[in-house]
């Protein structure tokens, strides 16, 4: 398995809110995090920061050889990582409002998990085929998921980028 990312910009904001990270942890099992910063609140990526260092450096520590162990671990990291920003959100005016979004990768050998919040998006490259294998977290994905608008329509819909986690 490659494990490959890119980051840009984007055309919208003038600086760079994602970060991103590769760990393996004392048992050979690899997390990868790609992180991007919510667009128009304070301090994204400072949150996306947080989100990869944190929870990277802490895998880095584990001696957990198995996914479903995995599982519950990431879990609750993800939950005392979401306190964290909400903290520090908190107690720093010029931090207030900041969140992120996430798309991670467990994986052992042939075996991954993946997870996502928000609209960062999980894709498998399978035979030269691109294919997303996570589900937005937004609100012009809910309108289609209940038959409000077609997939067509939400591609240009004025509320697609309002994400409904992070």
């Amino acid at each position: 398995m490659q494990i490959a990312y890119q980051s840009s910009t984007g055309k919208v904001r003038d600086k760079n809110e994602d970060a991103v990270g590769k760990f393996e942890n004392k048992q050979g099992l690899i997390l990868a995090l790609i992180t991007d910063g919510i667009g128009g609140n304070n301090a994204g990526e400072v949150a996306s920061k947080m989100v990869v260092t944190h929870i990277g450096s802490s895998f880095e520590k584990t001696d957990i050889n198995s996914l479903s162990d995995i599982k519950s671990w990431f879990i609750e990291k993800l939950a005392q990582e979401n306190a964290a920003i909400i903290n520090q959100s908190n107690s720093d005016r010029r931090l207030k409002g900041m969140g992120t979004t996430m798309v991670a990768a467990l994986i052992d050998g042939d075996e991954s998990l993946i997870a996502n919040i928000g609209d960062s998006r999980g894709y498998v490259l399978s035979g030269g085929k691109l294919t997303q294998i996570t589900e937005d977290h937004s609100y012009v994905n809910e309108l289609v998921k209940h038959g409000d608008i077609t997939p067509d329509q939400a591609k240009n819909n004025h509320y697609k980028n309002i994400i409904t986690k992070s």
